[in-house]
């Protein structure tokens, strides 16, 4: 028996012979969720999908999730930008303990600022209000 194993596929009448196989691993970060982004949104026990991040160094996706009392209980990220953030990540940007200047046309804070921005003509739906809320943590990577 020989020492090397090859696997064969047949493609559209083509060989392929592969002798090795390489898994590649995602790493998932779930984030510690800022007290602050207690707002309540639609759904109860609900998960979003994926959703792509993009800054001008990173990329990634991010996913969201409440609990029982319709609160971000989670907040998960997953690709490179997951490699060059840390759990208290979100903390640090936004605070445990902010009040949002709503009617503020110019925040001071630099991720408020990204915030408002994204907030401007979208409707107060909670998950973009969460998305917002979570993309601008991440714009001064």
């Amino acid at each position: 028996m020989p020492n090397n194993q090859t696997t064969q596929a047949s493609l559209d009448g083509k060989s392929i012979k592969s002798n090795n196989t390489k898994v590649q691993t995602v790493k998932v970060l779930d984030l510690n969720v800022p007290a602050s982004f207690n707002m309540q949104l639609l759904q109860n026990n609900y998960s979003s999908d994926w959703l792509s991040i993009k800054n001008s160094m990173y990329e990634g996706e991010m996913m969201l999730s409440t609990g029982e009392n319709g609160y971000i209980s989670s907040i998960k990220v997953r690709g490179e930008i997951a490699n060059h953030i840390e759990k208290t990540y979100l903390i640090s940007k936004f605070g445990n303990d902010i009040n949002f200047p709503w009617d503020d046309p110019k925040p001071q804070l630099q991720p408020i600022e990204c915030f408002m921005d994204c907030m401007r003509g979208q409707p107060l739906n909670g998950w973009i209000v969460a998305g917002c809320l979570t993309i601008c943590g991440w714009k001064s990577i």
